[in-house]
C-alpha cells in the first residue's frame, strides 16, 4: 500500500491514504527521500476519513537517532517527502 506523507516528526507521521488503516494495527513503514531510506515499525495511532497518524516504535536508541537526523534533514529543505511504502 502506498501513501503520501503529510507530516513527519521523530515520534511519528501523518499519512494521506485512499483506504483507512485499522486503528492500533502494527506494521512496517518505509520512507524514502533522496539518498535516504529508513524502515521502522509503527502503530496506527489515529484514523480519519483520508488521513491516519502513525506512531514509530523504536527498537534501539541508534534507530531513534537515525530518524531524528532524517527528520532534521527534511526540515532543512522546502519540499515535502513523497510517497511512502507500507507493508
Amino acid at each position: 500500500m502506498s501513501a503520501r506523507c503529510r507530516e513527519i516528526s521523530k515520534d511519528g507521521m501523518t499519512l494521506e491514504l485512499l483506504q483507512p488503516l485499522p486503528p492500533n494495527s502494527l506494521g512496517t513503514v518505509s520512507v524514502s527521500y533522496k539518498d535516504w531510506t529508513i524502515g521502522l515499525q509503527a502503530r496506527v495511532a489515529h484514523v480519519g476519513a483520508t488521513q491516519c497518524g502513525l506512531e514509530f516504535i523504536y527498537e534501539s536508541e541508534a534507530e531513534r537517532k537515525v530518524v531524528a537526523h532524517f527528520v532534521a534533514s527534511l526540515a532543512s529543505v522546502q519540499s515535502r517527502p513523497g510517497p511512502v511504502r507500507l507493508s
